[in-house]
């Protein structure tokens, strides 16, 4: 088959994957973009720190609702229009925030930007295994990637638009706020920018809605594909269920440690004895992101030549001196704050896709079971971030004890993982072992997946 006959074919998927790519990027700056601009929240609220932080806490509450409505809701709408309606209003009530002074309001706009993210973050992973199957792995790496792009051109976006600090303001920050009024405050430029962006991919996920509603006329003239059953070893359900909480107490570390960097560096580096100016300090997020992007590539990269072992190994050691160097001392010196920054997340950012995929090694997780993880991520995130943000005005210094002892427990859980597998489940793993698949949404996704490669075919036939 030649080329131009496969990219007829996949024309379809390759669209609404490349579109999933451009809204991921979008929610990760819907996500970033508040914890960016909290400092000059506090002059449009009117409020200080501690109750402006709480617009994560918001976001928070709304996400964990939405992934519970998520899971009683799956099946009942057209994943694309699910996609379309939760990026529009998402982006919406998005740029609606941005121009309220009212922190009751904004924080009831953000638990809606929440709870429409849960249904957008869940669904468009769903979609991407129901376009690709057993070949998604390589198309969810590069959706993480978009995400990391997004968060990283946050900072970068946001800067021009926040107010500079007055001279010789010495941590004075009710003098800040009354240096401005709400009306200076620019932040809900890049807040309306985002939000039209965000209207025009839910228009784009509206239209390939409409697009395969003519699909979905033809799916029913494909008799269904039976797959056969597999005779196997199924691991008794508790021991699956360890391995689950286990990375799900690490997703609810994972979560927290990216919110707290992202959100908190910034007015950590601010308000500490730091002294930054604000617009440099809200770079340590871009570099963060940056350095994740690269790190990332990097390892899918070497993963091909290399043993995956050896590479989790050496990130483990880069993340350990960055966590030794942020304890001791980024509190004091400011060059020290950046090298922390920049070790942790080189050596972070790889680990948690590699814990998350270990439990799948050795059974097939059930959709229950990923779920579970990405719920107790968030509920992690909703405890730890409002206790770094309680207390950032009085004792900054927070952040760095806070994140030191999250990254800490993240260490010495992904330590663990390997050998906590290999005591459940043997030292064989499930491509050693016919091991018959858990029911499952995946396998269902699979089938379908299947089919629609059918239908595929027979739509480009009947073009033809």
């Amino acid at each position: 088959m030649s080329f131009g006959h496969l990219f007829q074919n996949n024309q379809r998927k390759l669209l609404i994957t490349s579109l999933n790519y451009v809204g991921f990027a979008l929610f990760a700056i819907r996500q970033i973009i508040i914890g960016v601009t909290l400092l000059d929240l506090e002059i449009q609220l009117q409020e200080n720190f501690a109750t402006t932080s709480r617009l994560l806490i918001a976001h928070s509450v709304g996400y964990f609702s939405g992934g519970i409505l998520v899971g009683l809701t799956d099946g009942m709408c057209h994943p694309y229009l699910i996609l379309s309606i939760s990026t529009s209003i998402a982006g919406l009530f998005l740029g609606v925030s941005g121009i309220t002074t009212d922190f009751t309001y904004m924080a009831a706009f953000i638990v809606i930007v929440g709870l429409a993210h849960a249904f957008f973050d869940m669904v468009s992973h769903k979609t991407i295994f129901d376009l690709w199957g057993d070949k998604s792995s390589k198309f969810l790496q590069v959706l993480y990637l978009s995400f990391g792009i997004g968060a990283f051109l946050t900072p970068i976006l946001v800067r021009p638009f926040l107010l500079p600090l007055p001279e010789d303001m010495d941590s004075d920050w009710e003098r800040y706020r009354a240096a401005y009024s709400p009306q200076d405050v620019q932040i809900k430029w890049p807040y309306l920018g985002v939000c039209i962006l965000s209207l025009l991919v839910g228009l784009g996920y509206a239209c390939c809605y409409l697009r395969d509603r003519t699909w979905a006329n033809i799916q029913s003239q494909v008799p269904a594909i039976d797959l056969p059953e597999e005779e196997g070893t199924e691991f008794p359900a508790w021991r699956a269920y360890t391995a689950i909480i286990w990375v799900a107490l690490m997703a609810s570390l994972c979560y927290a440690i990216e919110v707290i960097l992202c959100s908190y560096s910034q007015a950590f580096g601010v308000k500490s004895d730091l002294h930054m100016d604000k617009k440099s300090a809200t770079l340590v997020s871009s570099v963060f992101w940056a350095i994740s992007i690269v790190v990332k590539v990097i390892f899918v990269g070497l993963s091909l030549v290399m043993s995956e072992k050896i590479l989790v190994a050496w990130s483990l050691v880069i993340f350990l001196v960055g966590i030794v160097i942020l304890t001791t001392l980024s509190a004091t010196y400011e060059i020290c704050f950046w090298i922390s920054s920049v070790l942790i997340s080189a050596g972070f950012s790889p680990l948690f896709s590699v814990a998350f995929s270990t439990p799948a090694k050795y059974f097939q997780p059930t959709g229950t079971q990923t779920s579970l993880i990405l719920l107790v991520g968030i509920a992690g995130e909703s405890i730890h971030v409002p206790i770094v943000g309680a207390f950032m005005d009085d004792y900054p210094a927070i952040y760095v004890d806070y994140l030191s002892v999250l990254c800490t427990a993240f260490f010495v859980l992904m330590l663990g993982l390997p050998y906590l597998c290999r005591s459940l489940f043997g030292p064989k793993r499930i491509d050693d072992l016919n091991i018959k698949p858990h029911s499952s949404r995946l396998g269902s996704l699979v089938l379908r997946s299947s089919r629609r490669n059918t239908i595929d075919s027979a739509v480009s036939n009947e073009q033809q």
